[in-house]
């Protein structure tokens, strides 16, 4: 798959949409039951979680518009775990020291995070000025209990 060079067919991005919008539902409903009934998550690990969300929501958008060949998408995708994988685990390591400076630096990785987000979505406004197709994806994120979630359809 790191190796496909090929784009998505116009059926194939009907499934993307599919697959955006399962997405987009699946983790909304994630973060909304580990808000609810996991044991205690930190504030800073739901936001890592909802950003690395949003992030790959602009990969699907850009794999639909045309823009990534599916080896690329494949590579970015493994990229983004990899990195957020990473940031928890590093999260959950500055948590454990429970400083005050610790907590500042668990915030700053969360905030961090954040910004990483707004700044695909502005990534994904300028190229979607330049795609020239006539369904594009269409992102647009929410506030719900004081996470920005952004979704694709």
């Amino acid at each position: 798959m790191l190796s496909n060079r090929s784009r998505p067919t116009e059926a194939e991005r009907a499934a993307i949409v599919v697959l955006a919008k399962a997405e987009r539902d699946c983790s909304r409903e994630e973060l909304s039951t580990k808000r609810r009934f996991s044991p205690p998550i930190s504030p800073q690990s739901l936001v890592l979680e909802d950003a690395a969300s949003t992030r790959f929501q602009f990969l699907l958008a850009d794999l639909h518009g045309g823009l990534l060949t599916y080896g690329e998408f494949t590579r970015k995708r493994q990229e983004l775990a990899l990195e957020l994988n990473a940031k928890v685990q590093e999260l959950n390591e500055l948590l454990a020291e429970r400083t005050a400076e610790a907590v500042y630096r668990a915030q700053r990785i969360a905030n961090e995070a954040r910004e990483a987000a707004a700044l695909e979505a502005q990534a994904v406004a300028q190229r979607r000025l330049q795609w020239h197709r006539a369904q594009p994806l269409t992102c647009t994120t929410t506030h719900l209990g004081g996470v920005a979630q952004t979704g694709c359809n």
